[in-house]
């Protein structure tokens, strides 16, 4: 399984943010700390996983901006470590059509920068990158019966190698270094 940004840190991030843009509320403007670590498998690999997130989140009407660096570090039981560098804006838009959300993510700056222990730059994705995804929210005030529909990449800007691989160079890159 493939993990960047620590699924609860950024849930509750999310969940902040789209409650006050479901209310219609004035801008938001929150910063948000993660330090964590926790043990999990990786494309195969148990591996300790450390996870350093900084971000300012500003929320609007119907779109946010998550303006952040993260760093993710994984460590496999031999010492050996790879790490992944995320910076940059990300620009959300939500669109609601009855009960199907539309999510569009425009990435700006760096998604990917892997860096090995050996020293060595494994990929590195840059550039401007967008996303689309779509939920299908069934019960709006049930979240246990929403549906993911799909994400398709709608234009790519920029060197982005994980892209140009259909998503499998990621788990190449670990199990190279990691495996």
């Amino acid at each position: 399984m493939r993990r960047v940004i620590g699924p609860t840190a950024l849930a509750s991030a999310l969940i902040l943010l789209s409650a006050q843009i479901a209310l219609g509320a004035r801008p938001t403007h929150e910063r948000l700390v993660v330090d964590e670590s926790f043990a999990e498998e990786l494309c195969g690999i148990e591996v300790m996983t450390h996870l350093t997130i900084k971000a300012t989140l500003l929320g609007f009407e119907d779109r946010f901006v998550d303006i952040s660096r993260a760093v993710v570090t994984w460590t496999n039981d031999d010492g050996d470590w790879l790490q992944n560098s995320v910076a940059g804006p990300v620009f959300f838009e939500e669109r609601l059509d009855g009960d199907i959300l539309t999510v569009t993510a425009r990435h700006v700056g760096v998604h990917s920068h892997l860096i090995s222990a050996a020293g060595q730059e494994a990929a590195f994705d840059r550039g401007t990158i967008t996303f689309v995804t779509t939920i299908d929210l069934n019960d709006l005030e049930n979240e246990e019966d929403d549906v993911f529909l799909g994400s398709e990449v709608v234009s790519v800007a920029g060197p982005h190698p994980e892209v140009d691989s259909d998503f499998e160079l990621f788990c190449e890159v670990v199990n190279d270094v990691l495996g």
